[in-house]
């Protein structure tokens, strides 16, 4: 099983750096050109056509948007997955990690959750649950979804829990690859967009 994971563009929120979980905040216009410019990073990674793979996304707006724009499907040929739904951040959704921190000074999204929103064990069963539904699929899967759901389907797919997502990194409109080796499920591609490879080498 390969997985082709795409995390949506740029948001207001995503750019504050305020955590966006169930809001359903759209791409801005940064965030538009960025999901405009994937398709063709998107088509050179991929074996098959795009119309003749399997096309996931989360319900989010922010999301759906980046996989219409990346690949030029209709609505029909993406199909929507709950389980793709990024954390919910209850009491922490729209805050930033200072605003957080001002009150639990030591606090963690991968060891302490969030109040009245999700556990890290939460959001590891919904990935565990996605990861079951594509398991059969013969062809490449494609998923757009949100920053930390792809760090936890991430973790869990190479074979590590949930908690362990906290060691990528992912910036928005990247695109990352796992995909099986001799048998193994591996990281072949991660955190890739030429924009943020040019900018790192200027």
């Amino acid at each position: 099983m390969k997985i082709i994971l795409v995390r949506h563009g740029t948001t207001n929120w995503s750019l504050s750096g305020r955590h966006t979980g169930l809001t359903d905040i759209p791409l801005n216009d940064s965030g538009i050109n960025q999901a405009k410019l994937l398709k063709s990073t998107i088509v050179s990674v991929l074996s098959e056509d795009l119309a003749s793979i399997s096309v996931f996304s989360s319900p989010l707006r922010r999301a759906y948007a980046t996989a219409k724009l990346a690949t030029g499907l209709s609505s029909d040929k993406i199909a929507i997955s709950d389980e793709l739904r990024e954390y919910n951040y209850g009491k922490y959704e729209g805050l930033t990690p200072f605003e957080i921190r001002q009150i639990r000074s030591d606090w963690d999204i991968w060891d302490h959750g969030c109040p009245g929103g999700e556990s890290i064990e939460d959001v590891g069963k919904r990935a565990q649950s996605f990861l079951n539904q594509i398991a059969d699929e013969p062809k490449p899967v494609l998923v757009f979804a949100h920053g930390h759901i792809i760090r936890v389907i991430s973790a869990i797919a190479i074979g590590l829990t949930a908690p362990m997502g906290k060691i990528f990194t992912l910036d928005t409109s990247a695109i990352s690859i796992i995909d099986n080796v001799r048998g193994k499920h591996v990281i072949k591609l991660w955190n890739y967009y030429p924009a943020l490879v040019s900018s790192k080498n200027e």
